[in-house]
């Protein structure tokens, strides 16, 4: 069994799969898969549809329990927690950016930031202040009040980035974050999303189709019938490892919490 790394001679390793299973009925969607992700790093998967990446992806962020094999975080092994402390845990050291934004259009910018942070029992006025120290990182400044209607499909997607970003997280998932985009705006949020991650110290994980995307990232993986067949570490611009989590202030029950929320649980 092949644990396939970001980098071989970092001791960052923040999270590991190990011998993942996964069928559902009769389809196996994974096939002893195992892959570290360390921090400040970037990986992202790529397959036809059907390969098991995304069912990688949910094995990981804890959505979806394996049948063998084990996850863990920082040492601690998270893929049997019970529904509320996978969703504290995912709150709490996880962020997400999927393909459509899933935004809550009632809510300003800066509260959809905030969210996760009050969805934690952070107050208000915290979370709120908080998050406003993303949006001038994030190319966002004075979009602070503005709802997801009134922003480019750009924007929105980089309000996303800071809603992943504003926790702190150790890991930050993403499913096809720019296939709702045009190729050039796609490539701007990946590279801001990628500079965010490196920056806070987190590791990235995306699910793409898209070669450009997987090229921005520092190491793609290849996954075919439930296997990851295929690494490529060649790609991108390999960052240094950093601990700190913290905003790159010098760089220029509704389904859509499902993330943060167990179905068991009610938003403060």
């Amino acid at each position: 069994m092949t644990v396939i790394t970001n980098k071989s001679d970092s001791p960052n390793i923040t999270l590991v799969a190990s011998g993942l299973t996964k069928s559902y009925g009769q389809t196996v969607a994974l096939r002893d898969v195992c892959l570290e992700l360390h921090a400040g790093t970037s990986t992202a998967v790529m397959g036809p549809s059907g390969s098991g990446k995304s069912t990688l992806l949910h094995c990981m962020a804890g959505f979806v329990r394996p049948d063998s094999g084990e996850v863990a975080l920082d040492g601690r092994r998270i893929d049997r927690l019970g529904e509320r402390a996978a969703s504290k845990l995912r709150r709490e050291q996880f962020g997400f950016v999927f393909q459509s934004d899933q935004l809550l259009s009632e809510l300003p910018a800066v509260e959809n930031v905030a969210l996760p942070l009050m969805l934690a029992g952070v107050p208000r006025s915290q979370a709120v202040a908080d998050s406003k120290r993303w949006f001038p990182a994030l190319g966002l400044d004075g979009l602070e009040s503005r709802r997801p209607g009134q922003l480019s499909g750009g924007q929105v997607q980089r309000v996303a980035i800071a809603r992943a970003m504003v926790v702190g997280p150790s890991v930050v998932f993403a499913d096809e974050p720019t296939a709702a985009l045009d190729r050039a705006t796609g490539a701007s949020t990946m590279s801001v999303l990628t500079d965010a991650c490196h920056h806070a110290g987190a590791a990235l994980l995306v699910v793409t189709h898209d070669p450009e995307v997987a090229a921005v990232c520092d190491r793609s993986v290849t996954m075919r019938d439930g296997r990851i067949v295929a690494t490529d570490t060649a790609l991108g611009s390999t960052h240094s490892a950093v601990g700190a989590h913290r905003p790159p202030i010098d760089s220029t029950t509704d389904t859509r919490l499902s993330p943060f929320v167990s179905s068991r649980e009610t938003p403060r």
